[in-house]
């Protein structure tokens, strides 16, 4: 009898003294010196993975060349802070215009995800790196500019089928859609890093076929409008074919589920648009703006 409770203690004993951590090799706070996982492993991707450098180009003090330490088996995406994102293990970015710009490296894979900033310093403007005429019209050259829904138009909203440039099924009267969250949206586009804002007083002109994803929306002049939380200041960017894209979440007009419009018109004080629809790809919409002096 003694002997067994002897055995008993020396086993409770040595059960005692055994070490609780995370014991898979493969995790991130893995402790040589656990003999009892703790089921507290901790997986993903370590930091030291989204590390990244710099080097300013040859050429152009304005141009940096950007480089992740690159492993197997990683996708990389790239915000440069300067309106435009890029994908892959280097990213060059351009900077017209002088001060601290935060790029921002995400790395992932299947484990999980890591993600890096730094802060590059562009001590002075570099305008020649600013090749799109349509960015000083939309924009205002260097201060700000704000445009609209043109209200007093005819036409200033309307929709037609994809394969047209017109809008055969619909243009609007003016001032047709007062009251519904559209005539006193300001959108407001700035040259400085390619800033853009949205001021919609708390409703928007959505359509119908969205209002699920809009809660609190209601019918409103034959689609609906939607309670809306003006979203954080975002950026635009316009391709050499005329395409101005917004940031993810923003919008201009109507709203169609989109944004990506493509300019085809504009100058100091007008700006034409036409875009899709997202769940409606037969479907081109048309939209007129007009800036506030």
């Amino acid at each position: 009898m003694k002997k067994r409770i002897i055995y008993i203690l020396i086993i409770a004993l040595f059960y005692s003294c055994e070490k609780e951590g995370c014991t898979d090799t493969n995790a991130h706070n893995f402790d040589p010196k656990a003999t009892k996982d703790d089921g507290r492993c901790i997986y993903g991707l370590a930091d030291s993975l989204s590390l990244f450098t710099y080097q300013v180009s040859d050429t152009n003090s304005n141009v940096f060349i950007l480089t992740a330490n690159e492993t197997e088996n990683l996708e990389y995406i790239w915000d440069l802070d300067n309106g435009k994102t890029s994908t892959g293990s280097s990213a060059i970015g351009i900077y017209p215009f002088s001060g601290i710009k935060n790029v921002k490296l995400t790395v992932y894979n299947s484990q999980g995800s890591s993600i890096s900033y730094m802060q590059i310093n562009v001590p002075q403007d570099n305008f020649t790196l600013l090749t799109n005429p349509m960015a000083f019209f939309l924009s205002g050259g260097f201060v700000p500019k704000t445009w609209h829904v043109d209200s007093n138009s005819a036409g200033h909203l309307g929709i037609g089928p994809s394969t047209s440039n017109f809008p055969d099924w619909y243009a609007s009267q003016p001032n047709e859609k007062v009251g519904v969250g559209l005539y006193d949206d300001r959108y407001i586009f700035n040259l400085n890093d390619f800033l853009f804002e949205m001021q919609t007083n708390g409703l928007i002109y959505i359509h119908n076929s969205l209002s699920s994803l809009f809660p609190g929306s209601y019918e409103n002049a034959y689609d609906y409008s939607a309670p809306f939380t003006d979203p954080p200041i975002g950026n635009w960017d316009i391709s050499d074919d005329s395409i101005l894209t917004l940031s993810q979440g923003m919008h201009m007009g109507f709203y169609t589920g989109v944004n990506q419009y493509k300019i085809t018109k504009l100058n100091d004080d007008t700006l034409w648009l036409e875009y899709g629809q997202l769940n409606e790809p037969d479907n081109k919409w048309y939209a007129k703006f007009i800036s506030i002096p």
